[in-house]
């Protein structure tokens, strides 16, 4: 069977809580005068986003861009994806009084390799509203969330078992928003873990075979990191008892054979497994 582009996470249940400190690496994004950040009036995402503090802290020296596609998305300033050495994003965080927010430019930059070699906040306030929100616990029990850049240190339980139940749904051509029958879908893998006695959850991203390869990595990251983050959600609105670890695996498969270049609905899907 031909291969295509694929990335998978695995949501662990973990039996107690977690504190950012065990889980985490050490590196944190610096502040620095000899760093320069562009206008956000050029931003492409003027408005920023709000994303989990531990996405943020995972980013740590040597990463990849597609591994940081999972955990931020694209970048939101006009960069360029390919060829360039810094990405620029504008960050939301609330300050504690009601629902008063900060916007906080952070940068990544890296080396010629193109993996991670530093991040930067623009300025020390948004270094402390960071600081304070990855403190925080999020429900009863903290978010856990690895990403393992080789499919060598993926844990051998996720390759060596068997799903009890999977599920899955399929994306637009060359998009990775989540359209009505995947929410209908993960709904019901809610239900199910409500219902069942589940200790794992590994979300695989796929594409079809139109495009480049490397391309198609990233599209495939995206669609995996939409999937655990609404699922992430809908969990912990239902009172799931779940904290969450993710792992990033490599590994490329079809569900329709077909030749290169082909657009094939069937092939650009997420599939979900409960362990």
């Amino acid at each position: 069977m031909k291969k295509i582009a694929i990335l998978a996470a695995t949501i662990l249940a973990m039996p107690t809580a977690l504190h950012a400190e065990d889980t985490l690496p050490a590196s944190r994004p610096q502040v620095s005068a000899d760093v320069a950040f562009p206008e956000m009036t050029r931003a492409t995402r003027p408005q920023g986003v709000f994303v989990p503090a531990r996405h943020i802290a995972m980013i740590a020296p040597g990463m990849k861009k597609s591994e940081i596609y999972t955990l931020l998305d694209v970048p939101h300033f006009s960069e360029g994806l390919f060829g360039v050495r810094r990405w620029n994003y504008i960050l939301n965080f609330y300050t504690g009084r009601a629902d008063e927010f900060r916007q906080c430019q952070y940068q990544i930059r890296y080396d010629k390799h193109y993996r991670v070699e530093g991040t930067y906040w623009r300025d020390v306030e948004c270094s402390a509203l960071f600081d304070a929100a990855l403190a925080q616990p999020k429900a009863a029990e903290r978010i856990v969330t690895q990403y393992v850049p080789s499919p060598a240190h993926t844990p051998a339980a996720v390759t060596e078992e068997k799903a009890i139940k999977t599920f899955g749904f399929t994306f637009d051509f060359d998009k990775s928003t989540i359209r009505p029958a995947g929410h209908d879908v993960i709904r019901a893998i809610v239900a199910e873990v409500q219902r069942g006695s589940y200790r794992r959850i590994v979300v695989t991203g796929f594409t079809d075979t139109m495009g480049a390869q490397g391309y198609n990595d990233v599209l495939a990251a995206r669609r995996a990191a939409a999937t655990v983050a609404e699922l992430t959600e809908a969990l912990a609105a239902a009172g799931s008892p779940l904290a969450h670890q993710v792992y990033s695996r490599g590994g490329r498969e079809l569900a329709v054979d077909t030749s290169a270049q082909v657009r094939e609905e069937a092939n650009r899907r997420v599939v979900i497994e409960l362990y």
